[in-house]
């Protein structure tokens, strides 16, 4: 069982103006039209524009959420809609990969428009660059050394306590060393946790946008 589309439908209480907004700026066409609805499409997506329900209460445009458009060149619809609609945030690049900006629509629906940033932009934009796979082992390996140090510290303080009972047992001595060769290791694997989850995110997102249209 299998969806085959989704199309949202967006209300409005003047609908000849807002096919005109959406075809005339947003270049969709108007491939069906009847006096209380609308289908447009461009580039194989599908926009309804509707009056509102007659069965339900409508005082005005009331979603919650926004349209997002992926487009092959953010920067083109951004010149082409700045001076022609209100905007909501100018265009940006974010640390979550994307270069995008938000307009409203005639009626105050937000639209947003956004392109994946490369690897090779993301970086001059200030957010750094990704961790890599070596870097991360790497942090692994001094995470694998601090644990493993605490371990051989106990035996063999242990070791020592049973040789020399008494009043003069180094093991408090001992325990406060350990106790920071621990924190170093708790801190060492914290970064190396952080590390391992943006590269995990970082997968994600190229691979989200590498994948093919359906």
């Amino acid at each position: 069982m299998q969806l085959a589309a989704l199309a949202p439908i967006l209300w409005t209480d003047n609908l000849d103006q807002s096919i005109t907004f959406y075809c005339h700026k947003l270049h969709f066409h108007c491939a069906a039209h009847s006096k209380i609805w609308a289908s447009l499409e461009r580039d194989g997506l599908e926009l309804m524009l509707s009056l509102p329900n007659r069965h339900e209460p409508f005082s005005g445009p009331s979603f919650t959420g926004s349209l997002y458009f992926r487009c092959d060149d953010v920067d083109i619809w951004w010149k082409s809609l700045k001076d022609n609609a209100p905007i909501v945030y100018p265009i940006q690049d974010f640390e979550y990969g994307m270069r995008e900006f938000a307009i409203r629509d005639n009626n105050g629906y937000t639209l947003q428009f956004g392109k994946a940033l490369s690897d090779e932009e993301l970086a001059p934009a200030g957010f750094g660059p990704s961790p890599t796979i070596d870097s991360v082992l790497d942090l692994a390996g001094s995470a694998l050394f601090h644990m493993t140090q605490p371990m051989v510290s106990i035996m063999g303080h242990a070791q020592l306590a049973e040789e020399q009972m008494g009043p003069a047992n180094p093991v408090a001595k001992h325990i406060v060393e350990i106790r920071k060769s621990a924190d170093l290791a708790e801190a060492v694997l914290k970064e190396l946790s952080d590390q391992i989850r943006h590269l995990q995110e970082r997968k994600t997102a190229v691979a989200l946008r590498h994948k093919p249209a359906q």
